[in-house]
């Protein structure tokens, strides 16, 4: 066909203009259509490098529905400004299988999907018994000390940090390989706020 027409579009684009209508979930009433320009999107896209340090080398996993503004940003907005890769999961379901075949560096969730991630991990770390189930819990300990001196702004100290690569090597790492999140470097929530109880738990 004549890609002239489309030429033509393009250079017809004004940075105020509409670019997408994206409906709000209704919690707080009906849902309403908040009108974003281009400009909008393309300023919220060029934000993303100021807070991580990603670009065509990282790859993310798309499984949430496409209506959702912060999936637009990581699966759409986001990599058409920075050129990352995106795998598209085939569905809830298979999420577990399609991470563990992406590898995503980067990856977006919200408090629902932790929730779940959560319970499955708990329920097999409850499951340990005997030396294994004593290591768990050292580890556990050991990660605990060392994101509470982290927060608080903290040196950690060579005792403390020697232990959690030891604790990473022989506990963390297998856990994380086993959600497929062995080359995630950054662990992302959002949408609605998630309980405290579960950020300390991955933050171990």
């Amino acid at each position: 066909g004549d890609d002239s027409v489309v030429d033509e579009r393009l250079e017809g684009l004004e940075p105020d203009q509409l670019a997408a209508l994206i409906y709000t979930s209704g919690t707080t009433g009906p849902p309403k259509g908040v009108m974003l320009s281009h400009d909008n999107l393309g300023w919220t896209a060029a934000q993303i490098p100021k807070i991580m340090d990603i670009g065509p080398t990282d790859r993310v996993i798309s499984y949430l529905p496409l209506s959702h503004i912060a999936e637009q940003l990581f699966s759409i907005h986001g990599p058409v400004a920075l050129g990352f890769e995106v795998y598209f999961s085939e569905g809830l379901e298979k999420l577990k299988e399609n991470l563990v075949e992406a590898k995503p560096t980067v990856f977006f969730g919200v408090p629902r999907i932790w929730e779940k991630f959560y319970t499955a991990l708990s329920e097999k770390l409850a499951m340990a018994t005997g030396t294994k189930a004593k290591l768990v819990a050292w580890a556990r300990g050991v990660g605990g000390r060392v994101h509470a001196k982290k927060n608080a702004g903290q040196s950690v100290g060579f005792a403390l940090g020697l232990q959690y690569k030891l604790a990473s090597r022989l506990i963390f790492s297998k856990v994380l390989g086993a959600l497929g999140f062995d080359e995630t470097r950054y662990f992302v929530s959002g949408a609605t706020p998630v309980s405290r109880e579960i950020l300390e738990f991955f933050a171990t």
